[in-house]
């Protein structure tokens, strides 16, 4: 708390004794002088060079903003295991066109068929004290909070049963295979949260994209832009903005833009969950003229937004980092 209080007032000692005070004492002997001063054209050339200058850093010539994001499927479905699990088996590769409902992987969680398990016997043991109550008429009573249990043990036993199916990760539609952890193999260990493949459908394309939060009040839906890829040999695409998600808790549902696995955006751990360090709000761009990509594609969209000067960007810029350090 100390330290940080500390931070800004150096911070800002640097500012002026640094920044500020040269430049004011620069221009108090530029006044002294100015009998001194002849206008040459060289120094109406300069004067002109620094007035012009000045205008374009005040005058708002900023119309766009940038926007990190990854050029997608326009119908594109995430997999992952429902649970912390082994892969068994990995029947697809990188490119490969599947058909809805193929087998693509195949994993098994020895915690959830020792559930099973157990549920199984829980709802057996149920069963035949039901049969010998039934028996008795004298038992009526018993014999109904029996088959209560009975019912709610069956549930559970066909709920982990379609636990342990699920598993089984099935193609939700056509599609390609794309994305695909290639460390993959059987007998490695996979958490839910842990993108194993995508399933890419045919089709448009879009682009998940994350625009900062001070650029949220420059932007509107519809506005035009162009995705321009990291790879050099991946050609612009024209891009219109579809939504912009209401707010964000910082989780990446793209994690390919994290600085942890090479994207631009900084991150960190929280929760064992991978979130933007500072404010990112989700948004999705549609790519009308480029059919369904074979594979994810990272770069960045430039969109059109509300003119700014490089001087309320810069001003903005500062009282964004000033907020986020107020905190002590």
């Amino acid at each position: 708390m100390a330290g940080k209080a500390l931070g800004i007032v150096l911070g800002l000692i640097e500012i002026v004794v640094f920044i500020l005070m040269p430049i004011w004492g620069e221009l108090r002997e530029w006044w002294k002088r100015r009998a001194q001063i002849r206008l040459k054209p060289r120094a109406m050339v300069t004067a002109g060079a620094f007035a012009a200058g000045i205008a374009a850093f005040c005058l708002p010539i900023v119309s766009t903003v940038e926007s990190p994001g990854v050029l997608v499927a326009g119908q594109e479905q995430q997999l992952h295991v429902p649970v912390s699990a082994m892969l068994t088996a990995v029947r697809v590769r990188e490119g490969q066109r599947v058909q809805s409902g193929d087998v693509l992987f195949e994993a098994a969680s020895p915690d959830l068929e020792s559930k099973y398990r157990k549920a199984r016997l829980e709802a057996r043991l149920l069963e035949l004290r039901l049969a010998r109550l039934v028996a008795n008429p004298d038992d009526t009573e018993q014999a109904v909070v029996i088959k209560r249990e009975y019912r709610a043990a069956r549930e559970k036993v066909l709920g982990l049963k379609r636990e342990m199916a699920a598993l089984n990760i099935k193609a939700p539609f056509d599609g390609v295979i794309a994305d695909l952890d290639t460390a993959l193999a059987p007998g490695t260990w996979i958490a839910p949260e842990h993108l194993i493949a995508r399933v890419m459908a045919d089709g448009s394309a879009r682009v998940n994209a994350l625009l900062a939060d001070e650029d949220l009040v420059r932007v509107t839906s519809g506005a035009r832009g162009v995705f321009i890829a990291d790879e050099a040999t991946f050609a612009a695409q024209p891009v219109v903005l579809d939504a912009i998600a209401p707010a964000s808790d910082g989780t990446f549902a793209e994690p390919a833009l994290a600085d942890a696995h090479g994207g631009p955006v900084a991150s960190a751990m929280q929760d064992k969950t991978l979130r933007a360090r500072h404010g990112w709000v989700q948004a999705v761009f549609l790519v009308p003229d480029r059919p369904s990509p074979v594979r994810v594609v990272r770069g960045i969209v430039r969109v059109e937004a509300e003119a700014q000067s490089a001087l309320q960007i810069v001003w903005r810029q500062v009282g964004r980092v000033l907020v986020r350090e107020h905190g002590f």
